[in-house]
């Protein structure tokens, strides 16, 4: 199972080495911190504007080219998906999005958490965090380029825990793909609140609220 987590295969494999048989309960909870857009809040234009994509991922500063198609994909999804702008490979088209993904995580508290929950054969459950900074980077057909930052995260629990506070359960397979789905939303929902003011590049703050 992929979990776009760079920390969850460290503190599997420590689980591992604590368990004779490795099959822990996985979870996955995403905070509900992020400042969301729901689909309905956005304007639907009568011609969706169509844009090509570009991804990239970097675990702890280290590219992956695996984890950048599944984010390309994501993202194309949540385009699709929000009836403002739709994905394409015409050449023809100038427009572009192009989405950074840095996500950060402890090995070390991984590898220790997973040591943890294997010893204790799952019931001192334990979680990691996997954080997130996106960039994200829309170039209209004239050149003139929309820039946003923005924080996210998501837990992988293992054993038995006690969910976040106000933590939204998700399957472990689709976590990443709401943090996405999140940062994309809220892009689109900012680049329209300043798409009549004149000015070459948006500055969308950072998320200055802890996860």
């Amino acid at each position: 199972m992929r979990l776009f987590s760079s920390a969850w295969p460290v503190m599997s494999t420590a689980v591992c080495l604590g368990l004779s048989a490795c099959g822990p309960t996985v979870q996955s909870f995403v905070l509900p911190d992020f400042e969301t857009v729901r689909h309905e809040e956005l304007k639907h234009p009568a011609r969706l504007v169509p844009v090509k994509v570009e991804a990239n991922y970097e675990s702890n500063g280290k590219s992956d080219e695996g984890s950048s198609r599944q984010l390309k994909a994501d993202v194309e999804n949540v385009l699709r998906h929000s009836k403002v702008m739709l994905p394409t490979t015409d050449p023809a088209v100038k427009a572009s999005i192009t989405v950074t993904a840095e996500n950060s995580y402890d090995p070390t508290q991984a590898r220790a958490a997973g040591i943890k929950a294997g010893i204790s054969l799952g019931y001192n459950g334990q979680q990691v965090i996997d954080r997130y900074k996106f960039t994200v980077v829309y170039r209209d057909e004239s050149g003139e380029d929309r820039l946003g930052h923005y924080d996210h995260e998501f837990h992988t629990a293992i054993g038995k825990v006690t969910p976040p506070e106000r933590a939204a359960l998700v399957e472990p397979g689709s976590a990443f793909y709401a943090v996405v789905q999140d940062v994309m939303l809220k892009f689109l929902y900012d680049l329209q609140a300043v798409d009549n003011i004149d000015v070459p590049i948006m500055f969308v703050p950072d998320s200055d609220k802890k996860l």
